[in-house]
């Protein structure tokens, strides 16, 4: 009789045993759950904050382009060219005016590229975000390469400014427009760079938590075909 009241308890153990185990299993998968929660919130917020300054300098790109394009100076300057070139009377001359129509075009594309970021990041789309960031480095690169060769090309500003002013003031206006040219690659290259860090950072903090809720909805998949196992 002692004998089999001491296996009844030996067996009571065990289930009671297997059942704290699996009591504190359950608590694991719990507190587990909890922290993927709590990650992907983080990450979320993270996520907003960057994307708000992501947005922000997309917008301050988009209007230094817009202001580069039909600024008075961008227009006077243009008239001014086209006058310089016909006085030049010589078609095959690749004149810096033609820098100029290559910088627009940049421009224009930059306007498309930064609303195309700004649409992949309210998106969460990874795909358009990484072609807005190679898209972005093609553009400033060209845009750099045009500045600096229409910098170079300051004998070019100063005879055009010689023109229409005496030398003390053709010197400098050519040097001022030189210094402006300068002054918005600067601007340029300060919120381009922005833009590539907050969206390169973007991009992962939307990988990463795709990852963590891809992971809760395997589990509460698995979960679900258990239980849907257990009627059948």
């Amino acid at each position: 009789m002692n004998k089999i009241e001491d296996e009844h308890q030996i067996i009571m153990r065990q289930i009671q045993g297997v059942s704290f185990a699996s009591e504190m299993h359950d608590r694991d998968e719990k507190q587990i759950h909890k922290d993927l929660v709590r990650i992907i919130v983080n990450e979320d917020r993270k996520l907003k904050a960057k994307k708000t300054l992501f947005s922000l300098a997309n917008s301050i790109l988009i209007v230094l382009s817009i202001y580069n394009m039909v600024s008075l100076v961008n227009i006077e300057a243009y008239h001014s060219f086209i006058y310089f070139e016909e006085l030049q009377q010589d078609p095959d001359n690749f004149g810096i005016l033609y820098y100029l129509v290559l910088l627009d075009i940049v421009h224009f594309l930059r306007i498309i590229n930064c609303c195309n970021g700004i649409f992949g990041a309210e998106l969460k789309s990874q795909k358009i975000v990484t072609f807005y960031l190679i898209f972005s480095s093609f553009l400033f690169l060209c845009r750099s390469v045009l500045t600096i060769i229409t910098i170079i090309s300051y004998s070019q500003i100063r005879k055009l400014c010689a023109v229409f002013f005496l030398d003390e003031d053709a010197d400098s206006l050519a040097l001022n427009y030189c210094l402006v040219m300068a002054s918005f690659l600067f601007f340029d290259a300060l919120f381009t760079m922005i833009c590539i860090v907050q969206g390169s950072n973007n991009r992962e903090n939307q990988q990463i938590s795709n990852e963590l809720r891809q992971k809760i909805q395997r589990k509460y998949f698995i979960c679900y075909e258990n239980a849907l196992n257990s009627f059948f």
